[in-house]
C-alpha cells in the first residue's frame, strides 16, 4: 500500500503509530509521558554573522519519531506531485515542481531527464525576474 493511502486511511493515533512502526504504547509514551522540556536538550552554536544561535533539538526517541514522519510526508508528497505531473499532456522542467528543499532527485519517465532538488534549481525559478523576496525569520 503506498504511503499516501496509508496515510488517507489513518482514523487515529493507533492507526498513525503503527504506519510509523510503533505500538500504541510506544508511540504515546513518546508524545505524552515526558514534559516538553524533557524532550529537547538545549545548546548553543555560533553564527557566521557573529552572536549566537540557541537550539533545542529532540532528544533520541523523539527524533527518531520525527524523522519516521518526516519520511512518510515527503514520500506522500512525492506521490501528490508524481500523480499531477504524469496528469499533464507533455514533459516538464524541474520549474514544474512546487519545492525543491530536502528533497531527493526524481526520475521518472514524465519528465525531461533526472531533477536533482537544491539551491540551484530553485533559483532558476527567479532568474531574471524583477523582483525576489528573500525573507529570513528571527529565531525560527
Amino acid at each position: 500500500m503506498s504511503s499516501l493511502i496509508a496515510l488517507k486511511k489513518c482514523d487515529d493515533r493507533k492507526d498513525l503509530a503503527t504506519i510509523l512502526g510503533y505500538s500504541l504504547k510506544q508511540f504515546t509514551a513518546i508524545i505524552y509521558a515526558q514534559s516538553p522540556q524533557n524532550k529537547y536538550h538545549s545548546f548553543t552554536i555560533p553564527k557566521k554573522t557573529g552572536g549566537s544561535r540557541d537550539i533545542l533539538a529532540p532528544k533520541a526517541d523523539l527524533k527518531q519519531l520525527q524523522q519516521k514522519l518526516a519520511t512518510l510526508l515527503s514520500d506522500c508528497y512525492e506521490e501528490i506531485e508524481c500523480n499531477r505531473i504524469s496528469k499533464l499532456t507533455k514533459p516538464v522542467s524541474i520549474l514544474s515542481f512546487s519545492s525543491h528543499g530536502f528533497r531527493g532527485a526524481i526520475d521518472n519517465e514524465h519528465y525531461l531527464n533526472k531533477f536533482s532538488f537544491d539551491i540551484y534549481s530553485n533559483a532558476k525559478n527567479h532568474t531574471n525576474k524583477k523582483y525576489v523576496f528573500n525573507l529570513d525569520i528571527k529565531d525560527f
